[in-house]
């Protein structure tokens, strides 16, 4: 069954949703990020620790992006949408 989750809020530094409080259910999961503020911001999949600084998917407002994977990094100011399909 899809699950989504409150909004994830971006601080402008590499952050691992999967290991936030709240989100650690995602882990390994098939999982849609959406972009959701003004500015644009970067996804990571995989990797136990954060990527480099330019690393990424670079997304802008309304772009989302689908995957699974154990750490879903994400770096950017504002929200991000997270949904967990089936």
């Amino acid at each position: 069954m899809a699950k989504s989750y409150p909004d994830f809020i971006m601080t402008g530094s590499w952050q691992d949703i999967a290991a936030a409080t709240g989100y650690t259910t995602i882990a390994n999961q098939k999982v849609t990020i959406q972009q959701k503020s003004g500015f644009s911001m970067l996804v990571f999949m995989g990797g136990a620790s954060a990527p480099g600084e330019k690393d990424g998917i670079a997304m802008t407002r309304a772009k989302a992006v689908t995957g699974t994977s154990d750490h879903f990094w994400v770096k950017g100011k504002g929200r991000a949408a997270v949904l967990v399909e089936d």
